[in-house]
């Protein structure tokens, strides 16, 4: 089954967070859609979970030292889950040419920004919204993401 890794951009903070879903619209509504700018975040589609798995492993490795500390994401209003997978935006460039090259040991599907849903995508998916009203972007998603 396939799965993802996804660098989702902060709205307002020069970071993005690196991280493995098999749904990506879930997580990113784990810690607040109004944090992310969806049109600066790329979504990499594995084939499998494990190989997802292994990518996010390597790509927290190799760029460890341009972690943001999780300290510091806290205070910015940063939620705890997942606090210390947020990567300094400056390092972003580096780490699109490692994906490059890597694509022969991690063959991965690149979705960019206009490809990846707009965040309040329908009105269902608005802060407020009962979260059992139905939501039109998640469907269009799983379209994108098959």
């Amino acid at each position: 089954m396939a799965s993802h890794v996804y660098l989702l951009a902060h709205v307002s903070q020069a970071r993005f967070k690196v991280g493995k879903a098999n749904d990506i619209l879930t997580r990113a509504r784990s810690f607040g859609w109004e944090e992310i700018d969806f049109q600066q975040s790329l979504g990499l589609e594995l084939s499998t979970e494990q190989a997802a798995h292994d990518l996010e492993r390597q790509l927290l490795g190799a760029f460890a030292a341009s972690r943001v500390p999780s300290e510091e994401v806290r205070m910015q209003g940063g939620r705890t889950d997942g606090a210390t997978k947020w990567l300094r935006s400056d390092c972003r460039p580096r780490l699109e040419r490692f994906l490059d090259q890597v694509q022969d040991l991690f063959p991965h599907r690149r979705r960019h920004g206009h490809e990846l849903p707009k965040s309040y995508a329908c009105v269902s998916c608005l802060p407020g919204r009962p979260s059992s009203a139905p939501c039109v972007s998640r469907k269009s998603w799983t379209r994108r993401w098959p």
